[in-house]
């Protein structure tokens, strides 16, 4: 999916199952972009027939670097844990 960007606001088609129960209008969140320029936005989704949904939203700000988008993009954060630590919680 490839957003068409108007200035700071954007568009795309996405699909969904057949079945899926969405309403007519949605606020789905956030769009974020997981390759440069790494830009984050809100959005609308607008249900569309044979399970296809128009996403309409504004771009909000960009992150400055691709690891914080892939962290924001899976709603991650941070772990200050050493890997060997985690190994011992078993």
């Amino acid at each position: 999916m490839e957003p068409k960007t108007f200035g700071p606001l954007f568009t795309y088609i996405i699909r969904y199952a057949q079945g899926t129960i969405l309403p007519r209008l949605d606020r789905t969140g956030w769009t974020r972009e997981v390759e440069e320029p790494f830009r984050y936005g809100v959005s609308w989704l607008l249900r569309l027939p044979g399970g296809r949904a128009l996403v309409v939203g504004r771009w909000r700000g960009r992150y400055a670097e691709e690891e914080h988008a892939l962290e924001g993009a899976i709603f991650g954060r941070p772990l200050h844990t050493e890997a060997e630590e985690i190994r011992r919680w078993g």
